[in-house]
């Protein structure tokens, strides 16, 4: 069965089974480590001795605004 074909069986399935077969998933891929390939993928992706700016929701003050101006403008409209 292609990757395809196993997707769009999961995706039939109920939604209770659906979270079982993730819960399966998971769990299969925590008993495992990182393998060289994932490895190889992390060095390509973060390179060593490069700086990379994480962004946080933390003290935007100026998006919270901005939100509650979006939701006060539709429940206005409804």
């Amino acid at each position: 069965m292609s990757f395809p074909e196993l997707l769009d069986a999961a995706r039939a399935l109920p939604r209770e089974e659906q979270l079982q077969l993730a819960e399966a998933l998971l769990a299969s891929l925590a008993g495992v480590g990182p393998t060289a390939a994932d490895e190889e993928l992390l060095r390509r992706m973060f390179p060593p001795g490069v700086v990379h700016d994480v962004y946080s929701p933390h003290d935007s003050y100026g998006a919270a605004v901005a939100l509650q101006e979006l939701l006060d403008a539709q429940a206005a409209r409804q």
